[in-house]
């Protein structure tokens, strides 16, 4: 189960001094956007990213009301893979140009069924599902209601990578691994115990 830091911020100094205290540990970072209108705080925009993220592997998750128009920068700025929310989107999955190089997945909040995804399917290869109730804010309570959606996703579409955000501390790795999840984002908790090589460890020792 892959480990991925992320990052949720206002600021583009916090954005770059995360980033730069996990270079060389051959992470992906996961960076946060939220327009005020899709949730209801706002973090850095795609005009504060700085540069260095030409320098590291990351990828978005989108939590915005139009995905389409934040899009293009990130793409001039090497991101890998970018989550869009299905609840922002219209039935189709109208991806921009230039974007052949990049993964494009979809992202649920924990309220919307996983049939929603029904639509995109044929063109998805990853899935976040978030795991907390308020999306936007930082500390947020991981909820258990999560286990079930990754139940009937590994199920009904096991090709897709699935993703687990929000909430997610040291005791739930085993479960989510046990479940067969792919990846998890985990955020402030990666952040707030100083070292990220030693938290790093922690989290993938959990999974054992």
């Amino acid at each position: 189960m892959v480990i991925i830091p992320s990052i949720l911020t206002d600021s583009s100094q916090e954005l770059i001094s995360r980033v730069q205290s996990v270079a060389g540990l051959g992470l992906t970072v996961q960076v946060d956007f939220m327009d005020g209108q899709f949730v209801p705080t706002k973090s850095v925009s795609p005009d504060d990213l700085p540069e260095l993220l030409r320098d590291v592997e990351w990828e978005a998750h989108l939590m915005v009301r139009d995905p389409l128009s934040w899009s293009p920068p990130l793409y001039r700025l090497g991101v890998s893979r970018v989550y869009w929310h299905v609840e922002a989107l219209d039935g189709v999955l109208r991806l921009p140009r230039p974007s052949s190089r990049i993964e494009h997945g979809l992202a649920l909040r924990l309220e919307t069924p996983v049939t929603a995804i029904e639509s995109y399917v044929p063109s998805l290869t990853s899935l976040l599902l978030l795991s907390i109730e308020k999306p936007g804010y930082q500390g947020e309570v991981f909820s258990e209601a999560v286990y079930e959606k990754i139940r009937t996703v590994k199920a009904r579409y096991p090709q897709l990578k699935l993703t687990i955000d929000g909430g997610v501390k040291i005791e739930h790795m085993k479960p989510l691994s046990k479940l067969g999840v792919d990846r998890v984002a985990v955020g402030s908790t990666f952040w707030k115990f100083g070292d990220p090589k030693t938290v790093l460890a922690a989290f993938r020792q959990a999974t054992l």
